[in-house]
């Protein structure tokens, strides 16, 4: 039935946006976690010290 089929591939396509929109998130909240400490000079100091 090709309704069916076009059910079931929508939903699944759903799901994968969803898993996307995850990863994506996660990912932005990493960079806003690790871009400050690129970007401060202090850091960057006191890595070429150690």
């Amino acid at each position: 039935d090709v309704e069916e089929i076009k059910d079931r591939l929508s939903r699944k396509f759903t799901e994968i946006i969803q898993i996307v929109k995850d990863i994506f998130r996660n990912f932005i909240k990493k960079l806003a976690i690790e871009v400050p400490l690129a970007t401060n000079p202090c850091s960057w100091t006191h890595l070429k010290e150690s």
